[in-house]
């Protein structure tokens, strides 16, 4: 007997020093919540509190996440308040932590504390019922609360039997039965029996009847029918006929014809465009071999010159540009932003001088092709400002928030779903190759069949070529570099060029 005092004795000094080590206890604990059938409830805790030392302030800890019958639940926790106090709330590790107080004020002696919320997604939809299960205190206040009282308001028409409700109370799992629980018209209300001891709280389970409470999310009418396939996406039309029109407007305003290619070879390019921009027209991307294109078609016009390093010298075989006379004053902005990083500083470069220059010159000339291939007129004006100018983009942001707002707030998994497609199909169009004028396409009708002649040239027509233009080699060289078909002209040609 003399040991279970002592061990006695023990626990409470711990009792007692833990809630010293607080510097407070709680000396009323009043829970309010009213159940709203819309699947939500509002809550109202009122602490008092008495300090033995000056302290700032308490916190309110409240699970946000926690394991129901061995199934994880996740609420959702909004409108929080506390009156007349500065609080701050954060999420850490399933739980909304409310900060209560001033870091530059000190309180002292019995103070209140009324904090209010809102709570959703915590019903539990069972097939015969609607379980409303809410742990009222929590189980991290390291103090112990004197005493403790609730009241909980359920929505009108709802008649509860005796076993239909069940308190408990202790630490986390275990199911104690030390608070009342009393029924009168739709108020369920109680109080604890005993000081509720560190770590230990007060939860409320009940069975609500099926239906009594609207299951938006799960489709669930207020008479607690369920709702048929088109009331639950009641808006699915919307979506749909946007995806419709969507679809309609960019096969008549965006999308390109097919180019009609001919069966005869064409043996030069069309005239008035670099081999730059005839490698980004004809696949819609301006890339590193249109930009490379550029250097043997300034050697073919008398610009630069290309040579090799003379064996002898002491770094080796390397490829040597120099710069025999300026572009004109007219030539496209893309070739001068190339063309004066390039011989910036001398008239001579080698490949291991020039090839970061060279390189880091790519990015501005690329967007520049751009913007002069737009001026050339080889778009579709009207079909380029819709899909091509920034509206497609602004109109993913709208589809994706729209989208988002469907699936979450409104209830509308389906409809919101198409509404983020429509955003995302937006976006897709404004980066297609823009729709060509018939200018442009008759442009790249012959751009295509230039392209597949140099990929498969017929050997006796580029012989009889050559001995009118012997050049030839040389002016065609740069559009196969543009095409990525380089390897392939020198393997078809092979022979035919001193």
């Amino acid at each position: 007997m003399k040991l279970i005092f002592r061990i006695l004795f023990c626990l409470l000094f711990i009792n007692t020093l833990h809630a010293q080590q607080e510097f407070f206890v709680i000396k009323n604990y009043d829970v309010q919540i009213e159940v709203n059938k819309d699947a939500y409830f509002d809550v109202i805790e009122t602490i008092e509190v008495e300090f033995s030392e000056k302290r700032r302030g308490i916190f309110r800890n409240i699970p946000y996440r926690f394991t129901k019958d061995g199934q994880e639940v996740k609420i959702k926790i909004k409108h929080v308040k506390v009156d007349n106090w500065k609080f701050k709330k954060s999420n850490d590790n399933g739980m909304m932590n409310i900060r209560i107080g001033s870091k530059s004020k000190y309180i002292e002696g019995r103070q209140e504390y009324v904090i209010r919320y809102r709570v959703y997604d915590a019903f539990i939809w069972a097939e015969e019922h609607t379980e409303f299960y809410w742990n009222m205190t929590g189980n991290q206040w390291n103090v112990p609360i004197e005493n403790f009282a609730y009241a909980i308001t359920f929505p009108e028409g709802i008649s509860l039997r005796q076993n239909d409700y069940r308190v408990f109370t202790g630490a986390f799992g275990e199911g104690g039965e030390d608070a009342t629980a009393s029924y009168r018209g739709q108020n369920l209300y109680g109080k604890s029996k005993r000081q509720l001891n560190p770590k230990e709280g007060v939860t409320i389970a009940t069975k609500l009847p099926k239906g009594s409470i609207i299951n938006k999310a799960g489709g669930m009418k207020a008479d607690g029918t369920q709702k048929s396939f088109w009331e639950k996406n009641n808006l699915l039309g919307i979506p749909t006929a946007l995806i419709v029109f969507f679809s309609w407007f960019w096969f008549k305003m965006g999308r390109n014809p097919k180019i009609k290619s001919s069966e005869e070879a064409i043996y030069y390019p069309p005239q008035g465009y670099s081999p730059a921009e005839m490698g980004t027209l004809i696949d819609n991307q301006a890339n590193n071999h249109d930009i490379i294109s550029l250097l043997p078609w300034w050697a073919e016009q008398g610009h630069i010159s290309i040579r090799n390093r003379p064996t002898e010298s002491e770094e080796g075989l390397n490829m040597r540009l120099e710069r025999l006379k300026d572009l004109p004053a007219d030539a496209p902005t893309y070739q001068q932003t190339v063309f004066r990083k390039l011989f910036r500083e001398k008239d001579v470069v080698y490949l291991n001088e020039f090839t970061n220059v060279f390189y880091t010159s790519m990015g501005e000339a690329k967007s520049q092709i751009k913007k002069i291939l737009k001026e050339h007129e080889l778009y579709d004006r009207s079909s380029y400002r819709i899909f091509h100018s920034g509206w497609m983009i602004a109109a993913f942001v709208v589809c994706v928030g729209l989208g988002v707002f469907l699936m979450t707030i409104g209830g509308q998994p389906l409809a919101g779903i198409i509404m983020m497609v429509i955003g995302f199909l937006a976006f897709v169009s404004h980066f297609l190759s823009p729709k060509l004028s018939d200018y442009g396409r008759d442009l790249m009708s012959q751009l295509h069949n230039f392209r597949e002649t140099i990929k498969n040239p017929d050997r006796e027509t580029i012989s009889d070529i050559l001995k009118k233009d012997p050049k030839y080699f040389e002016y065609i060289f740069p559009y196969a570099i543009a095409f990525g078909l380089e390897k392939n002209w020198l393997k078809q040609t092979d022979g035919l060029f001193s």
